[in-house]
């Protein structure tokens, strides 16, 4: 059984979900509402990560929230991850990164509730095709790292930059990396980071990200055994 539970939003709680008993009547059986996720959907009301207003007005483009490609005459819609977008093709999109996993739907709602339980924090955004379903062809996440050095301000950090095959080579890598790079400053922010691969750097120095002097080397204690971590 999946369950999304936030004080802030507008859901059943885990207590009232657990006590809830929804029978539907078939022919051979009755079956409870665990096993109809039809019916949790229908329940549980679809959020967002985080309020979409965070994304007005940054426009890097000057078109945020229906942003056109370069070629085609395709409308994709800039939001934040919804609690949905599993259906949506979300963890799919993620495997064309990276090794997403073995992710079914109670693992990916239980992370979505872990991220959502910390506000200000975790900035997931996506694009989708209307055209095509909703499909999510698009995604970046912003990391607002709290810290106590220079007065108490916040670090950016910038991770999961991944356009679907078929929609590459139209600049939305780019665009996703600039709704990063806004977000940021909206959150005053006093640096925008990334760790890329060596081959990476020519493309992230385009677009104005610079190796800091004496401090560009990215080091790591791997726990993850399985091949090709990233």
């Amino acid at each position: 059984m999946t369950s999304l539970v936030d004080s802030s939003i507008d859901a059943i709680s885990e207590a009232e979900f657990q006590d809830l008993k929804v029978t539907c009547k078939t022919k051979e059986a009755t079956v409870s509402l665990e096993a109809k996720s039809e019916l949790i959907n229908s329940i549980l009301k679809e959020v967002d990560l985080f309020d979409p207003l965070e994304l007005e007005g940054l426009d890097p483009k000057n078109s945020l929230g229906l942003y056109r490609p370069v070629s085609g005459n395709e409308k994709l819609t800039l939001r934040p991850l919804k609690s949905g977008d599993f259906h949506r093709g979300y963890v799919k999109l993620l495997s064309q990164l990276s090794l997403a996993g073995d992710i079914d739907e109670d693992k990916f709602l239980n992370a979505f509730s872990l991220m959502k339980r910390c506000p200000e924090t975790y900035y997931v955004y996506v694009v989708e095709s209307p055209a095509d379903g909703g499909r999510v062809i698009a995604t970046a996440t912003v990391i607002m790292e709290q810290k106590f050095l220079r007065g108490c301000t916040k670090r950016g950090f910038l991770e999961d930059v991944v356009v679907c095959d078929s929609h590459r080579n139209r600049q939305l890598g780019k665009f996703m990396i600039a709704v990063g790079q806004e977000l940021s400053k909206r959150k005053n922010a006093y640096k925008f980071t990334l760790n890329c691969r060596d081959d990476m750097v020519p493309f992230y120095a385009k677009l104005g990200f610079v190796s800091e002097p004496q401090n560009d080397n990215f080091m790591s204690m791997r726990f993850d055994t399985r091949p090709n971590p990233v």
